[in-house]
């Protein structure tokens, strides 16, 4: 199966898409099935989805591209995308997703205003939460607006947030 992602601002490319279940919680940790792809121009291709159903989509290693920009990076998810997938598109081997996309957005920890490599922030909302680090430079990019979240880091650490997008 593929899943399209459909985004009129954004290209997604790279890396690897993993789908599960949306009612992941009711199965054993071990018995919880996940669907991996590879993300290949706004499509995560190669899952082996073959029931219907609501499910969780995250992408991993994955470049976002602002398409009136021409800006890119690699981007983390702080909550995963929903699709519901129908017995049609179990047919056709193909499904919708239209990307929920708020902007795009620079994180960055630091401390004393130098950034932090690999730092962990931990991203809460009301339903869940989410670990999230920064990459070698000290930088997260994020697809959701991080206002949303209450954002836990260790003492002594600043968080500026950018809209780039």
């Amino acid at each position: 199966m593929i899943i399209a992602l459909h985004s009129e601002k954004y290209r997604f490319n790279g890396g690897l898409g993993y789908v599960h279940r949306h009612d992941w919680g009711k199965f054993l940790p071990d018995e919880v099935p996940v669907f991996t792809g590879p993300c290949i121009d706004n499509d995560i291709h190669d899952l082996d989805v073959e029931d219907i159903g609501t499910y969780e989509v995250w992408l991993g290693d994955c470049t976002v591209e602002h398409l009136a920009t021409g800006l890119k990076g690699v981007f983390t998810l702080v909550l995963p995308w929903i699709v519901d997938i129908s017995q049609k598109d179990v047919l056709r081997g193909k499904s919708s997703l239209h990307v929920p996309v708020e902007g795009l957005f620079r994180v960055t920890p630091s401390r004393a205003g130098t950034p932090i490599p690999r730092c962990k922030m931990t991203f809460y909302s009301d339903l869940r939460s989410a670990e999230v680090r920064s990459d070698e430079s000290g930088v997260s990019i994020l697809l959701e607006d991080p206002a949303q979240f209450f954002i836990e880091v260790e003492d002594g650490i600043t968080v500026l947030v950018e809209r780039l997008a």
